[in-house]
Order: C-alpha cells, then structure tokens, then sequence
C-alpha cells in the first residue's frame, strides 16, 4: 500500500476549494513552477534545494488548512525523493541491516 502524496494532497484540495495555481500563487507567494512541481511530484526541480522545496510544502500545507504534522512523513518523503537514486548505496544498505 503506498501513500498519497502531499503533492496529490495539494491538488486535491485546492482543486476542492475551486483555486487556480495562480490563486494559490498569490496567496502563499510561491511561483507557479513550485506549485506544479509539488503537485506533479516533480521534487527534482528543487535538486540541492531541500530548504525551499520544504517550506513550501509546509506554506502551501497552511494555507489549504492541513496539519502539517500529520503530514510530515510526507513532506520527510518529499523532500528525501530529491536524492538521486543510486541502487549500488541501497543495496550495500540492506545488506549491512542484513535484509
């Protein structure tokens, strides 16, 4: 079983409370390309960024009315995608927690 997203989250209620980007734009001061790239759960657009793509998770969080804390799970997965993927690291990992 997988989590939805925080991005589909986001959309989800913002989509719910009828806002365009451009409203959720103006209200939170996010650009627009950070707001779709959440949404899309393109998190590689904040590549070395992780600061940035986490307060706007979290501004963007607020502002739709959602606890970030039952979200933060989701915001730590966000935000750990940014990584690049690198099978030879994860594998050597499981091997030491003995998988």
């Amino acid at each position: 079983e997988t989590d939805v997203s925080i991005g589909m989250h986001l959309k989800q209620r913002r989509e719910t409370l009828v806002w365009s980007v451009d409203d959720v734009a103006r209200k939170t001061g996010i650009p627009k390309h950070a707001i779709t790239a959440i949404e899309q759960e393109n998190y590689r657009a904040f590549w070395g960024n992780a600061p940035v793509l986490d307060s706007y998770i979290r501004l963007y969080a607020k502002k739709m009315g959602f606890s970030v804390l039952l979200y933060e799970h989701l915001i730590t997965q966000a935000k750990n995608s940014i990584r690049p993927s690198n099978p030879g690291v994860e594998f050597i990992h499981e091997a030491k927690v003995g998988r």
